[in-house]
């Protein structure tokens, strides 16, 4: 369903860029942003028809702008759609006026526009209305659009003013929607939705730095569908990846049965998530069962672990010139499984860091110049040396009669060193590494390859299945830790921390979480539950860490450990953002706190 047509659809934009006022300094851009979207609105992504688009720039009179608010109004039969670019005032009640050439600070309650009276002229229930609001304050407008069909974008908080950088051509805020329209956004979907747009135009510029946009809306227009996507998006049939799919999902159901319940019997399948597909006709007879198994999909990358769930993600929805090669197939198949080793080791690592300086474990001699040894080429952790470190860590606790971080870790260990099936998995893989796949593809047949991806694809299954328990785990950025101590009674420990998984909505959503007992600050923690830090608790630094923990940014960056570089730089890549370019600790560059703990590790043994 489209929700701007050429029919049934008005757009008043509203810009100004010069003020006679010396107080509001001239926005150049604004009137950029108002040319852009017009021609945006009329190209054939978003369809309106021209004659359906009113402007008004640089305009003095508040009148006139309500009047054609209201003819613009009157004649919308289903979408009003409202834009406005300029300065954002607020007066001594601290209420909202949107203005004018003509406007002045001092007079603005007369020469300025009432966010109350915009809203009581176009207070009308049969209308869809979207309003984007580019100004300094531009939050303020929610308490006026609380009623039904109202959509809301602001570009800044209530107390927070906008960017209109001067070298650019266009405002920040504004930008982003340019470029979101115009190049579309990697969502795996031939649309753009109203939250589409607003999640792609919020991490973009979080991510640069620049004011946080808010939007509120009512009766579900956000999921209505705004423009088409003009990005070089692929539709996959989700079949494709059922033998992967059901039977990790169905693992799952032990450790998070909510999942598993509301997906089996379709309820929350309106929900949109990284993976969701779009399909052409609903009265397909596979649209219901595609769309429930691409929910599936998405509650396994929203629930394993993220660095496994990244890698899934590219799995389940690859690009148009991945999907067709078998190769690229199996590689990714090989990259899944080093990121769950990878990931494996590194909680088994952890632990034993932590057991080693509460000196709750001693190693004997000879098991300490052996473990030495094999610690020694963490320099570069091959698939094969994470598997060994796996082995060897879970051996130790066994010898020691340490449990497990988490009990389910120690069952699954005892099946890969019993020989176990599990352990011709792994090994089966393992022989995958020992050449390069290009030098086996000229080896062998077309028809191998399609044989041993199957085979790959089928072993990746079942040694997920055998995983889920991670699924009940949660990791969590912890930023900052607030000590809150009232007369007469135990201290309070306020916890600053980010959920962090592969659901964009997590993203930046910092909550303030009490407790009568602090955990480590600027450090990534495996808890049971991210919204109640248990006492027990895994922290997985150096090997995890959140690259933004130290500064002021809330979106968390995660970042893994890869390898050493040049036998000086601790090599570390982007899990949070796959274009994101490594950083590397070293004594030189780098985070020194970050730097500081790798070094501890690797001495404390």
């Amino acid at each position: 369903m489209k929700l701007i047509d050429a029919e049934h659809t008005q757009a008043l934009l509203i810009g100004v860029s010069e003020y006679q006022d010396p107080a509001l300094p001239p926005l150049p851009a604004a009137q950029t942003n108002l040319q852009k979207l017009q021609t945006l609105l009329a190209s054939d992504s978003i369809g309106m028809a021209a004659d359906n688009i009113q402007t008004l720039y640089n305009e003095t009179n508040p009148q006139k702008v309500f009047t054609a608010l209201s003819q613009a109004t009157q004649k919308a039969k289903k979408t009003l759609l409202i834009y406005y670019a300029g300065h954002g005032v607020l007066d001594d009640n601290n209420e909202l006026y949107l203005t004018l050439s003509s406007t002045t600070v001092e007079t603005v309650l007369f020469s300025g526009l009432s966010i109350e009276m915009m809203s009581r002229i176009i207070n009308k229930e049969r209308l869809d209305v979207i309003l984007i609001i580019d100004a300094c304050f531009s939050e303020k407008a929610f308490e006026y659009f609380k009623k039904t069909n109202y959509y809301v974008m602001a570009s800044s908080k209530k107390n927070t003013p906008s960017k209109y950088p001067l070298e650019t051509l266009y405002s920040a805020f504004t930008n982003e929607i340019v470029e979101a329209l115009e190049k579309g956004i990697n969502n795996r979907k031939r649309e753009i939705t109203l939250r589409d747009l607003y999640r792609h135009v919020r991490e973009s510029l979080l991510s640069k730095d620049f004011p946080e946009p808010r939007q509120i809306n009512t009766n579900i227009i956000q999921e209505k569908v705004f423009a088409q996507n003009n990005y070089d998006v692929l539709l996959p049939l989700a079949e494709r990846n059922r033998n992967l799919i059901v039977p990790i999902f169905q693992a799952m159901q032990h450790y998070r049965p909510e999942q598993f319940i509301n997906v089996q019997n379709d309820v929350g399948l309106d929900e949109i998530n990284d993976l969701s597909r779009y399909f052409e006709d609903d009265s397909d007879e596979d649209y219901h069962d595609n769309l429930a198994l691409t929910q599936k999909a998405n509650h396994i990358i929203n629930h394993y672990p993220l660095s496994i769930a990244e890698e899934l993600k590219l799995f389940f929805a690859p690009s148009p010139h991945q999907l067709q090669q078998t190769q690229w197939r199996l590689q990714q198949t090989l990259k899944i499984y080093e990121e769950t080793l990878r990931y494996l080791a590194y909680l088994l690592l952890a632990q034993l860091w932590d057991l080693q300086m509460a000196e709750k474990l001693t190693l004997p001699t000879p098991l300490q110049s052996e473990w030495k040894a094999h610690l020694q080429q963490i320099h570069n952790p091959t698939p094969a040396w994470l598997f060994h470190t796996i082995q060897k860590v879970g051996l130790i606790f066994k010898s020691q009669n340490v449990p497990f971080f988490i009990p389910e870790l120690e069952k699954w260990h005892d099946k890969l060193v019993g020989n176990q099936d599990l352990a011709h998995i792994t090994q089966d893989f393992l022989s995958l590494y020992e050449k390069p796949l290009d030098q086996i593809l000229a080896e062998k047949e077309s028809d191998y390859w399609a044989a041993l991806c199957g085979q790959t694809e089928q072993a990746l299954s079942r040694l997920l299945q055998s995983l889920a328990f991670l699924t009940a785990y949660e990791l969590v950025s912890v930023k900052n830790i607030l000590i809150v101590k009232l007369k007469n009674e135990k201290p309070d420990f306020l916890h600053f921390l980010s959920k962090v998984s592969s659901e964009s909505t997590n993203l930046g959503q910092i909550s303030q979480l009490p407790s009568l007992f602090y955990t480590d600050s600027h450090s990534v923690l495996l808890v049971k539950d991210s919204k109640r830090i248990e006492p027990t608790f895994l922290n997985l630094s150096p090997f995890i860490v959140d690259k933004n923990a130290y500064n002021t940014k809330s979106i968390p960056s995660i970042f893994i450990y890869e390898k050493q570089e040049n036998d000086q730089a601790f090599l570390y890549r982007s899990l949070s953002n796959r274009n994101e370019a490594s950083f590397a600790l070293a004594s030189q560059a780098g985070n020194a706190k970050l730097l500081k703990q790798f070094l501890q590790f690797l001495k404390s043994f």
